[in-house]
């Protein structure tokens, strides 16, 4: 919450720059993923000679980066970029790059509530 620090940097600017009561989760809505480009990622780490790849696909506060029935309307097809970015990537790595793909799903601090 804003107010609990007044003091800080990071207050301040929210409070010059986004409308009072905006939270983290309004950031979602422009959350477009318009230069990821699985392809292309695909492409550089082919020609690296990478092994394997580590993905983050589930922020700390439970946003996933595909569509999940246990992140309801706090995933990438609900809100955001409206695509499955998991599938993306696995769909291009997975043919042509590596043998392995690493999914980093750390634990949500929702889940601890």
């Amino acid at each position: 919450m804003l107010s609990e620090n007044p003091n800080s940097t990071v207050t301040k600017f929210m409070e010059r720059n986004y409308k009072p009561g905006f939270t983290y989760q309004d950031f979602a809505k422009d959350f477009t993923a318009e230069f990821f480009d699985a392809n292309h990622w695909a492409d550089i780490l082919a020609s690296s000679g990478a092994k394997y790849v580590v993905l983050t696909s589930k922020h700390h506060e439970g946003y996933t980066l595909w569509p999940s029935k246990y992140a309801f309307s706090w995933n990438s097809m609900d809100i955001g970029p409206k695509r499955d970015l998991v599938g993306e990537f696995e769909g291009n790595f997975r043919s042509r790059v590596v043998s392995r793909i690493i999914l980093d799903v750390p634990v949500s601090t929702q889940s601890l509530e």
